[in-house]
């Protein structure tokens, strides 16, 4: 029997998952926990997406729809945070689903009994075409009491850059919204405003979300537009990053070379402003004492490489080398062709 309490608010951005999207709502109406409401945005779908929302919200009056024309999954999201009523909100993307029927009630019981808990994440696994997984972030359960913690779990991947599994306390997200000119990273873009503003947060082992990896999503399909966005959303985190006392100096190395990796892979591909971004992050360059913090040996090696021949060296060097790799093995794949 539904209660008509809401506590926390279930926003999902939809656009054309007709083949997914019942299998993503049974998982939600599965749940052993009851005091949701399910804000639907068909983001202006041409499939059944918008017959398959309307069916479930006819039999249960906590799914609310609304249709827009199609603007990106930034507007959608914020279409659905404009009209969100529980004291907690989460994210689901409509392709994807709760692996396990109490993974709201088992981590919505631990923020009721802290109030104070303005952010927990649980763990997510992901889920592969060819029918493999990977499981991710089992790492809890503790505390993280401030931003700086925080932003660095996100600069070493512990905290990555989704939204589906989390929760939020819906007056931490008040005057927050997503990027509506980004296609991608928009929900990263989007928490690390939100971490900012955290206090206090939970890394949570209980319940499990289901990731799909779908080929032909937003995510899987690459583009020079797309890996720039990808870029900027970094550039943002190592400034927000390097702005916080409390950020330790292993994650901000960390978080360096998680960009200029993604540098070096889109200028193999597309010529993405290399100019640019070498001197965004010529500040950030880690000094030789680094070496002598706790980091992989392969981190100590290109610190060693940067400080002796320069960025700019090194992140041509590295794109020339993956460049030949990659014709080589275009090569080898056209013989066999």
């Amino acid at each position: 029997m539904y209660t008509s309490k809401i506590e926390l608010s279930i926003v999902i951005p939809a656009y054309n998952v007709g083949k997914y999207l019942q299998k993503c709502l049974d998982s939600i109406l599965g749940q052993t926990y009851q005091d949701w409401e399910l804000i639907l945005v068909d983001d202006g779908s041409v499939d059944e997406t918008n017959y398959i929302a309307w069916a479930c919200a006819k039999n249960d009056p906590r799914v609310r729809i609304v249709t827009i024309s199609n603007s990106g999954p930034g507007h959608a999201r914020n279409v659905g945070l404009g009209m969100v009523r529980g004291k907690y909100v989460t994210f689901v993307d409509a392709d994807d689903e709760y692996a396990t029927l109490t993974t709201l009630e088992e981590n919505m019981q631990i923020l009721m009994s802290d109030p104070e808990i303005e952010f927990l994440q649980f763990p997510f696994v992901h889920q592969f075409t060819d029918c493999t997984s990977k499981g991710c972030n089992f790492i809890g359960p503790f505390y993280v009491n401030s931003p700086g913690k925080l932003l660095a779990m996100m600069g070493q991947a512990q905290i990555e850059g989704y939204l589906w599994n989390k929760i939020f306390k819906a007056d931490i997200l008040r005057g927050v919204s997503f990027p509506e000119n980004i296609i991608l990273t928009e929900d990263m873009w989007f928490l690390i405003d939100v971490l900012q503003r955290c206090q206090k947060a939970y890394i949570s082992d209980k319940g499990c979300y289901v990731y799909y990896h779908r080929e032909g999503s937003l995510v899987n399909a690459k583009s020079r537009e797309k890996e720039m966005q990808v870029m900027e959303t970094y550039a943002k985190l190592n400034r927000v990053m390097a702005s916080l006392e409390d950020v330790s100096l292993q994650s901000r190395v960390i978080m360096f070379f998680r960009s200029i990796s993604h540098i070096i892979f889109s200028n193999v591909y597309w010529e993405c402003e290399l100019e640019r971004w070498l001197n965004e992050y010529k500040r950030y360059v880690p000094s030789m004492s680094c070496l002598f913090i706790s980091l992989k040996t392969e981190i100590r090696l290109k610190i060693f490489l940067i400080n002796l021949i320069g960025l700019e060296p090194f992140v041509r060097a590295k794109i020339a080398m993956k460049k030949r790799k990659l014709e080589r093995r275009n090569k080898r794949n056209s013989k066999s062709a």
